[in-house]
């Protein structure tokens, strides 16, 4: 296991910071659909990634200060990027807690790598990190 971080803590992160995305304040900009919200997910992880991770590393009562000059906007995505990256971070850490108490032989080290790379891909609050449920299809 990693040193100093469990699975659990990094699932906790992630769901006090989906607490963060308070419906009622955030109503406007709550995803409607599911394409929609993963689409700007995308986006949004692509230019909020550094600030999502600093967020994830500060202490829970500067995540205020932190976000405060944010845009309404900003401030939704860059929580929702952090809460899926704690989530993330979490699914990739049980796939390793997993992994460590298995007695693979070396000769599959492909496939315990794909299942470590593949963990967070397949998580379904890494997916969906939003306080609402996810709109079915």
């Amino acid at each position: 296991m990693v040193a100093d971080m469990s699975p659990q803590m990094a699932h906790d992160i992630g769901c006090e910071l989906r607490a963060h995305l308070d419906v009622d304040r955030f109503s406007g900009i709550l995803p409607c659909s599911s394409e929609d919200a993963l689409q700007f997910l995308a986006e949004w992880r692509i230019h909020s990634r550094e600030d999502a991770l600093e967020l994830t590393s500060l202490p829970r009562q500067a995540w205020g200060n932190f976000i405060e000059e944010m845009t309404l906007e900003q401030q939704f995505w860059t929580i929702a990027v952090a809460a899926q990256l704690a989530f993330e971070a979490a699914a990739t850490l049980r796939q390793i807690d997993a992994d460590s108490n298995s007695a693979v032989p070396s000769v599959g080290i492909v496939k315990r790598m794909q299942a470590l790379l593949h963990a967070a891909h397949i998580d379904p609050e890494a997916q969906w990190p939003f306080p609402t449920p996810r709109p079915q299809f």
